[in-house]
Formats: structure tokens, sequence, C-alpha cells
């Protein structure tokens, strides 16, 4: 037995494929070569040598495919933000068109990241793309789907107007010596074209217009403040980033540093300065005096010390400041160190005459039972005098749990007294 199958489409009823095969067909066979999409009919005949019966006819359609070629899209640039994307339907599609889909890359990323911006099964013709960066060249293309996959087109390229720059970054200042710094910023966040120049303006004052991303300025005044401003540029304007302030290094002090002292009383003294005629940086004021000190008065070590103390640390100058701590009756001198980080300079000693003081270290008096009716009062003579002469003593004595008044012997030069 022999079987003949007849394949035509549906819209041409004439036979466009006869196929014979005997026994060894096992009952099935492979159609190739016919259209994309179409529907086919198809007939089996088995035939013998006293005829052909046929089969009843069947209709299968074949498989889609992706479109044979799609055209770039044409792009319109409508401003610095936007693109306006048109294009025509493939002229095979090879099935139903399902949907269009536009990828775009700019030259920010150089071109190797493409993102979707259109996803669409709606099959309109043109698209908007906004919110786009300006003066930035993009690449574009188009896919169309059907069934059967999807075909790409070339890309289109587009260039978005300028504007002017936005983000334009802070400089940095950096000094590395006392007389100068060095300047340097990035470039814009989002250009939004091409810069065409940068200007670095220092303290309000264009000193530099280039392309250069970097400056060096000189010629300065040790720890002087100066403020800092980059603006970029494009063919369509200029923007000015945000305003910085540094200072440059310091050097050391130069000048001479003066004092004056006023006597407070028998154990202070007020003390005031004046700034060096170039300070050169943020000084420290240390004041020094040297003189006799009792080692530890809070603690009634009456102990004289003779040397150099550190009586006070200041950042200011031109005002008074109280020193205290002073022995009376005794002389210092004293001066004041002016120090910044990379120096320091001293001024002139001063001598300060402490006038005469009460005494300093007077113990409680001893007491013991001479009679019946008196007391035996004995007490140690003061640390120091702090005074010329001998001191004088007076005693006051009242009962106690007494509110009554208070007794009180006349002075006494000896340290003993029987009352």
């Amino acid at each position: 037995m022999e079987y003949l199958i007849l394949v035509s489409q549906t819209s041409n009823s004439s036979c466009t494929f006869c196929g014979f095969c005997d026994g060894s067909c096992k009952e099935q066979g492979v159609q190739e070569d016919l259209a994309v999409f179409t529907p086919h009919q198809f007939l089996l005949a088995a035939c013998t040598l006293a005829g052909c019966t046929n089969s009843s006819q069947v209709t299968l359609l074949t498989a889609q495919l992706p479109p044979s070629h799609v055209d770039a899209p044409v792009l319109t640039v409508l401003d610095s933000r936007t693109i306006y994307v048109q294009w025509k339907e493939p002229v095979e599609v090879n099935g139903i068109l399902d949907r269009y889909i536009i990828y775009i890359a700019n030259n920010e990323q150089n071109f190797t990241k493409w993102n979707v911006i259109y996803n669409s099964t709606e099959l309109f013709l043109d698209f908007t793309i906004q919110q786009l960066f300006p003066g930035t060249e993009y690449l574009i293309k188009l896919a169309a789907c059907t069934g059967g996959g999807c075909s790409i087109s070339e890309a289109s390229t587009a260039i978005t107007d300028e504007s002017t720059p936005e983000g334009v970054p802070a400089p940095k200042a950096q000094s590395y010596s006392s007389d100068s710094f060095n300047i340097s910023w990035t470039k814009p966040e989002y250009p939004n074209g091409i810069i065409t120049s940068y200007g670095l303006y220092m303290d309000s004052v264009l000193m530099q217009n280039s392309s250069q991303l970097s400056c060096y300025a000189y010629g300065l005044a040790p720890w002087s403040l100066h403020s800092f401003r980059v603006q970029a540029c494009t063919a369509k304007g200029c923007a000015l980033g945000p305003l910085v302030e540094a200072r440059t290094m310091e050097a050391s002090p130069e000048g001479t540093v003066d004092i004056f002292a006023i006597v407070d009383g028998s154990k202070e003294v007020q003390l005031k300065w004046l700034a060096p005629n170039k300070p050169n940086g943020k000084l420290t004021y240390t004041v020094l005096v040297t003189g006799l000190f009792y080692a530890d008065q809070a603690n009634a070590n009456y102990s004289i010390v003779n040397g150099t103390r550190m009586l006070c640390s200041s950042n200011e100058s031109n005002v008074w400041i109280p020193i205290k701590g002073l022995i009376p009756f005794s002389n210092y001198t004293v001066q004041v160190n002016a120090s910044n980080s990379q120096g320091s300079l001293i001024s002139d000693a001063i001598t300060i005459v402490m006038p005469p003081g009460a005494p300093d270290g007077v113990m409680p008096p001893r007491l013991s039972s001479a009679t019946p009716t008196s007391l035996q009062v004995v007490w140690s003579t003061p640390v120091r005098n702090n005074a010329p002469g001998a001191p004088r003593y007076r005693l006051q004595m009242r009962r106690r749990h007494s509110a009554g008044d208070i007794l009180e012997y006349a002075d006494h030069s000896k340290a003993t007294i029987n009352c």
C-alpha cells in the first residue's frame, strides 16, 4: 500500500505538495518550507492497485516567528529633556504583532547599559521620552515582538539640547604651607552639555577661568581666611557651586607681646597683654610668674618654694586677667608666652612688687589651765609675717555656749599670755 499526502493553503485550492511513501513511512511524515503563520489543508490518500481512498481534510496553522526586519526609529529632539520617537510597523510581521519595546542608553554610561523605557501592547507608532538629561547623547532602538519572539532594530542617535550645569561641586582647598592653597574640584553631577570652562572665584574675585579642574594660589598671609567657589559653564550658560572657606597654615608668630600689670591687693594682680603684630595663627597665651610660692596652701603647707609657675592659659588678648596665689611683701617677674602650632615668642619680663599684707599660716592657740581661775594661752608665730617688723597679737575670748560679749585682750608681742 502507498500513501499520498496533499497539502494546500486555505487561500489556494491547488496542491502545493504531493508526497508518496510506502508502508515503511509508519504512518508519519514531515512537511517543510511552508509559509510562516499560515493555515494549510492536509488530505491523506491511501492507494492500492485497485484505487485510492481519501481521508477527511484537516487544517493546520504554522507557528509564528519574530518579524523579519525592524527599521530603526526616527528621533526628534524637542528640548533639553525630551525626545520624540516614531517608527513603522515591520513589513513582514511573521505572526500577530504583540508589542513594541524601546531600549535606551546614554554616553554617561558609555552606552553599555540598555534600559527599557517603553513596553506596550497598544501598538502605537510613536512615544515621547521625557525627563532626560540635557546635552546628553542617547542611543535608542526598537524591538517588535510576536508570539514567536522579538526582532530589534539598529540604534538611532540623538543629542538633547544643552542647558546650564546642575550639581556644581564645592571645591576642596588644602593648604600645605603658610602662604598657599591647592584647590581642586570635580565635574558637575549633571553637566547638561559640554563644559566649556570652569571659573574659580577666590574672595569673590575670578582668579582662574579655564578647562582645568585645579588651581594653585600663593602669596597669601599665614593663617588667613579665604572663600572659594567654582563656576561651570556650557554653551547655554553658567552655574555656581556652594561657597567654602579655608585658612592657610600657621607660621611662627612675629612681633612683640606687650604686658601691663595692676596690683590688686596684697595677693593678686590684674594682668593684660596685647597680641603681636603678626599672630600668624591661633595663639595660646601662657602667663609665667617667677618668685616665691607656698608649696600647698590649700592643705596648710606653707613651705616656701622659689620657682616659676604657669598661673594662666588663655586664647584671649587685650583683656584684664586676675592672677592669684601670690605672696604679700615679695617680688615677682612676669612674662607672657604666645604660641601656635608652628612656634612661639615670649614677652620681655616685668617686675611686680607686692605690698605688705596680713600674716599667713596663723595656727589656732593652745590652752592649758594655769590655776582654777585662770588659763594659759600659747600660740605659734605665723609661718610668714608678710610685712616688715615683728607681728603683734590680739587675743579674743568668749565663754562657751554664751552669747555674751567677746573679751579682748590688748595687743601683745609675745606668743603666750595668762588670762
